[in-house]
């Protein structure tokens, strides 16, 4: 093992915790900028670059961009270099050199139409030595709903997956107004963890089988429901089906409550963050022919654009294979 991955080994957990500072932070920013969105005069898209996929770019995108790299810097002291979600990975990296890699706001258009079903997405990252390649150390996810998932990835060692339930609401939390609470509260939290060296996985809750969920993007999600999945699944009857997906459906996953989301398309980085602490917690990725997907090693390759998928992502094989299945019997449909 190489002085960097030591490094890595020693500062894995110290990197969860200033992923979670900063998702905090971040979404707390997102829930001021939503709030300034909606009690002012409607401000409309910004004159930011366009984004090179999905919708065009809000003025809150780039908002959020200049608080997450603000953050970054505070909560790493320095010690991270910040690339946000369009973002180009910055020229004659080191060896050694720390990533944080953000989705300022996945799901913009959620957040501003619904002012919720968004996340804040984190990703520390370590460039290995020859400088073409990274090793993942630690992320975080912060829902719009407060929970957040954390995750630190030892090399060799074990890795550690958290789920953190918010305490009850105060608007003294929220810089402002006056607070019934009489004292600090500590938020729930749900510890998963799992041993490569003894290959001893994650005590991963299986998850309610009859619920999925199949994410696209707005413009596909109907023909998707309709066609790719709802023929193949409608003698189902247990079956609770959803066209949520994306980062947000993580705590679902690992409390048990979802079961398997299925992905139709290619997604970067930042959008299929979740399968990263599902994958670290023992959970199942699978292409849908029947492949299992190596996460990480997806995810190592040092570049702007990186993807995965399409994918069935699930909390156990039971969970997994329906969806396959299903797949499976709609593609023999003549």
């Amino acid at each position: 093992m190489g002085a960097e991955e030591t490094k890595t080994d020693i500062a894995a957990e110290l990197w969860r915790e200033t992923a979670v500072t900063v998702a905090k932070q971040g979404l707390n920013a997102a829930r001021a900028l939503l709030r300034q969105h909606a009690i002012e005069p409607y401000q409309g898209w910004t004159e930011a670059p366009r984004k090179d996929r999905g919708d065009q770019t809000h003025w809150i995108d780039a908002e959020m961009r200049d608080v997450m790299s603000r953050l970054v810097a505070e909560a790493s002291g320095g010690g991270a270099i910040h690339v946000g979600e369009e973002e180009q990975i910055p020229m004659n990296m080191v060896g050694g050199e720390v990533l944080a890699r953000t989705d300022e706001l996945d799901g913009t258009t959620n957040a501003l139409t619904l002012f919720s079903s968004f996340a804040i997405v984190v990703f520390i990252e370590r460039v290995r030595s020859n400088r073409e390649s990274v090793t993942h150390v630690a992320g975080a996810i912060a829902a719009a709903t407060g929970e957040v998932t954390s995750w630190s990835r030892e090399q060799g060692g074990k890795n550690k997956v958290l789920i953190e339930w918010p305490a009850p609401f105060s608007w003294e939390d929220e810089g402002g107004g006056e607070s019934d609470a009489t004292g600090v509260v500590v938020p729930k939290q749900l510890l998963l963890e799992s041993d490569h060296e003894t290959e001893v996985a994650a005590a991963l809750r299986p998850g309610t089988l009859g619920r999925l969920a199949s994410n696209a993007s707005r413009h596909d999600r109907r023909l998707l429901i309709g066609e790719a999945m709802g023929r193949a699944l409608r003698q189902e009857d247990d079956l609770w089906l959803s066209n949520a997906g994306g980062n947000p459906v993580i705590a679902p996953l690992l409390a048990g409550e979802l079961s398997a989301v299925y992905e139709p398309k290619s997604l970067e980085l930042h959008d299929a963050a979740y399968i990263v602490p599902l994958y670290l917690a023992g959970g199942e990725i699978w292409s849908p022919h029947g492949n299992r997907i190596d996460v990480l090693r997806q995810f190592q390759k040092l570049g702007s654009r990186r993807e995965i998928g399409p994918f069935v992502a699930g909390t156990s094989t039971e969970a997994v294979d329906r969806i396959l299945e299903a797949l499976q019997r709609e593609n023999a449909t003549p």
